[in-house]
């Protein structure tokens, strides 16, 4: 029913979408569409182990949540489609008459690797599990291998080329990295949550270049009787061998996105130029205590994604 509701805002309210809450069950697989491409939320939750994957036509998802609660092994894919790799350029079959062969097709290019989207996120986080992301930019597709050409094999008195090789196609380009931007507030009793996000947002590999196709085989040379009253033999050169063919570029590799991970709300520590001496001592243990406390989630949050594997 909350899904429900949350789609008929945002088919009524478009560009900046507003819902009371958004609430993704864990364990389940969920399309982020080009409706809820923006969202205004005032809770968000994303339950352990869930698997939101953004529609192929959204390259962005801008989320401003009041609250947010989101689980452990929780992954999100964004990542720009691979590209195709090119056709290769047609054969041909060996003549099966006198003619000069013909040549083989070009490969086509590769299709360049679709960008990653951007995720920006502003969140109140309320409590904070780990989060797999993948926002990388897909590879270029590889071009395609041109074709061979066309053997003309030695019938009587024909002296025709063999058809030339066909060009490889260029590769394709690869994709642009996404970015990740994630601005959040903490709440009372909210841990620290740095080290419990991976992001991968390194832009797409090039596609390799095609290979060119084999050059078609001519007739061949012969010796040849002279008609006349002398007599001998004269040697009658053959069509010779195609043109060779060229292997294509490779593409280019595209850049990285970006990363701003940021708390807007961290207090800044001050430290006071006459600090009484007493001070030291319990300004260590503070940070002892910090540490401590550090280690402990992520022990709790290693500890818990192995119960959610026994699940």
């Amino acid at each position: 029913m909350k899904q429900l509701a949350l789609s008929a805002c945002l088919a009524v309210l478009g560009v900046q979408a507003y819902a009371a809450d958004l609430h993704i069950k864990a364990g389940s697989t969920y399309i982020i569409d080009s409706r809820q491409a923006k969202l205004n939320l005032d809770t968000l939750t994303i339950g352990d182990k869930a698997k939101i994957t953004l529609a192929s036509n959204v390259d962005m998802w801008r989320v401003d949540a009041k609250e947010a609660s989101i689980g452990y092994g929780v992954v999100i894919m964004g990542r720009g489609e691979s590209g195709r790799d090119g056709a290769n350029g047609i054969s041909h079959r060996e003549a099966d008459k006198c003619q000069p062969g013909q040549a083989g097709g070009d490969g086509a290019a590769g299709v360049s690797g679709g960008s990653g989207a951007d995720i920006h996120w502003s969140l109140g986080v309320v409590s904070f599990g780990s989060v797999s992301i993948d926002l990388s930019g897909g590879n270029g597709g590889r071009g395609g291998n041109g074709g061979d050409g066309q053997n003309v094999p030695d019938f009587p008195r024909c002296t025709e080329s063999g058809g030339a090789a066909g060009n490889g196609g260029n590769g394709g380009n690869g994709g642009k990295g996404g970015s990740f931007r994630f601005h959040y507030t903490l709440a009372d009793g909210a841990g620290d949550l740095t080290n419990s996000i991976e992001v991968k947002i390194s832009g797409g590999l090039r596609g390799k270049g095609g290979q060119p196709g084999i050059a078609g085989i001519g007739t061949s040379g012969r010796y040849i009787n002279k008609k006349s009253l002398s007599g001998g033999r004269s040697w009658e050169a053959g069509g010779g061998d195609g043109a060779q063919g060229h292997e294509g570029r490779a593409g280019a590799s595209s850049a990285n996105g970006r990363l701003d991970i940021r708390l807007i709300n961290g207090a800044t520590p001050t430290v006071p130029t006459e600090a009484p001496q007493n001070e030291a001592p319990n300004k260590s243990l503070e940070q002892r205590v910090k540490s401590l406390e550090i280690l402990t989630q992520k022990l709790e949050a290693r500890i818990r994604l192995l119960e959610l594997d026994k699940e």
